[in-house]
């Protein structure tokens, strides 16, 4: 879970200053990147060892 809300952050933080720099209104973006890459890697779990 912790791996998932990491990805998710880094996603949200690194769009969020992508569309900064492209001088893009809102932040409905970053925010929807961000939940979308942790909930797919939450369920996916790519690091599963299983």
């Amino acid at each position: 879970m912790s791996y998932a809300l990491l990805i998710g952050f880094v996603s949200a933080v690194g769009v969020f200053i992508v569309r900064s720099l492209i001088s893009g209104d809102g932040s409905f973006g970053p925010i929807a990147m961000g939940v979308s890459m942790a909930v797919v890697y939450y369920a996916f779990n790519p690091n599963n060892k299983n």
